[in-house]
């Protein structure tokens, strides 16, 4: 469906492109998101990720075109059922589909999701300031491991089920709806001297490191003080994994010298946030584990 009056079509075959007329002069400006698999993790993540990276930046999402490559061994029903979640998320969003194609490809054992997602910062819209001095605040929005709790509920129920109940295992598998930073962006739109990254590949050990080569700073963080849910805890102690390098896409590092004011913003929009640490004048990388003090290196990812 066609949603917006900026967006020039609805997609439709033998439309060859697509796009937007920009109403204000102002900024486009446009992410990619990659996801692989076979459950519905896959739209719901790629999509999430792809319009997340939209907001962090300081603009409005407006569409996103869709592109599926799939091994011959891939069921009509999945890709309808694939379509119904990405529409239903962009109708959330009031985001539009563009358009996109889907290819069978011998070259692919399982889907390969691109999403790629167009948005526009206006005039009005400030840039968020990348301004970040020493022993500023580092906050983090939400809790970390959400995405890749959502993964493993969806494709290891059976062997979880071995150990925890099926309502427990849902509960992992239904925060999607807590995986869009929409709510983050519309509460901090007006604010300045903000440093917002989103959190995905790598984990959040990823992301501080991402924070101090992007800001070419160091950081002291307090290990204890990031957040995570219980369910994240159980399933990564049941597949010896990492949380902190768990991806989790639904979660936000911001970088801040307003702290306090930050928070009870969030929070009087009942988002969750805490400060888990502050920025430093050196490059060391410090995390704090109670007595025990690591230095952070590159995260791989779990």
């Amino acid at each position: 469906k066609k949603r917006r009056k900026d967006v020039l079509n609805r997609p439709q075959i033998g439309l060859d492109a697509n796009g937007v007329t920009l109403q204000h002069a102002g900024d486009v400006l446009m992410s990619t998101a990659t996801i692989s698999g076979q459950g519905n993790f896959v739209p719901i993540t790629a999509v999430y990720r792809a319009i997340n990276n939209i907001y962090t930046s300081g603009a409005n999402p407006v569409g996103i075109t869709v592109s599926l490559t799939i091994p011959r061994k891939f069921e009509e029903s999945t890709i309808k059922e694939w379509m119904k979640l990405i529409d239903t998320i962009c109708a959330e969003h009031e985001v539009d589909v563009l358009g996109g194609q889907t290819t069978v490809s011998n070259a692919v054992v399982e889907a390969v999701l691109t999403i790629n997602a167009l948005g526009v910062r206006n005039s009005k819209t400030k840039e968020f300031n990348k301004f970040v001095a020493v022993n500023q605040t580092i906050l983090i929005a939400k809790h970390i491991g959400m995405e890749g709790t959502i993964r493993l509920a969806e494709m290891k129920f059976d062997e979880l089920s071995s150990k925890y109940t099926k309502t427990f295992i849902q509960n992992g598998n239904n925060e999607h709806m807590d995986l869009s930073l929409r709510e983050v962006f519309e509460a901090l739109k007006d604010k300045e001297e903000l440093y917002l990254h989103d959190v995905a590949e790598g984990g959040i050990f990823g992301a501080l490191w991402e924070l101090s080569v992007k800001l070419n700073c160091g950081f002291d963080i307090d290990l204890k003080k990031i957040p995570m849910k219980q369910e994240t805890i159980e399933f990564c102690e049941f597949y010896d994994l990492n949380p902190y390098m768990l991806v989790s896409g639904g979660c936000l590092l911001i970088v801040t010298s307003q702290a306090e004011e930050i928070i009870q913003s969030l929070q009087a929009v009942n988002i969750s946030v805490v400060a888990i640490g502050n920025v430093t004048s050196s490059n060391d990388k410090i995390i704090h584990n109670e007595d025990e003090v690591r230095y952070l290196e590159p995260s791989k990812g779990d």
